[in-house]
C-alpha cells in the first residue's frame, strides 16, 4: 500500500504499479488524521514527516514503528538541523530532527544502514538529511 495527499501522485503510483506488475495499491488520505490499520513487512517513509509539528511527526514515526512486521524494515528520511532552505515550509508546520534522532528512535532495531547527506538548495541553502534503515529484531517466543 502507498498513502498520499496527492491525487495525481496516487493515480501515477497506481497505473505505474500496474503496468510493471507490482502489487502495491496507492490511496489518498490526509496523512496527519490517516491510521496506519495493517502491519507490513516494509513502511518507507522519505520526505514526509519534516511537514508536520514535531509531536505529530513523532506520532507518525511511532505509528511506523508499530506496524513493521518482525524482521521487516523501516526506511525513513527525514530533514535534520542544519538544514538552512526554508522555503518549502509552512512556518508553524515542520519538524527537523537531531541529527543522530532517528537512530535513538529504533533503539532495538537492527540498524542496517545510517547516513546523513547535504544537497545544495535555492538561493544559496543546504538541505541536511538523515536516512535510516532499520530491521525489527524477531518477535521472542
Amino acid at each position: 500500500m502507498a498513502v498520499d495527499a496527492s491525487p495525481t501522485a496516487v493515480a501515477r503510483l497506481n497505473k505505474d504499479a500496474e503496468r510493471e506488475g507490482v502489487p502495491v495499491r496507492a490511496i489518498q488520505a490526509d496523512i496527519e488524521s490517516w491510521a496506519i490499520e495493517e502491519s507490513y513487512d516494509t513502511i518507507v517513509v522519505i520526505g514526509l514527516l519534516m511537514f508536520f509539528r514535531h509531536e505529530t511527526a513523532l506520532k507518525l514515526l511511532t505509528a511506523i514503528r508499530e506496524h513493521v512486521k518482525p524482521e521487516g524494515r523501516a526506511i525513513v528520511n527525514v530533514l535534520i538541523e542544519g538544514t538552512t532552505y526554508f522555503g518549502m515550509f509552512d512556518p508553524d508546520n515542520y519538524c527537523l530532527f537531531r541529527r543522530n534522532e532517528l537512530e535513538e528512535r529504533f533503539v532495538g532495531w537492527s540498524v542496517l544502514k545510517s547516513r546523513t547527506q547535504t544537497f545544495p538548495a535555492p538561493e544559496g541553502t543546504r538541505k541536511d538529511f538523515s536516512t535510516l534503515i532499520a530491521e525489527k529484531p524477531r518477535q521472542k517466543n
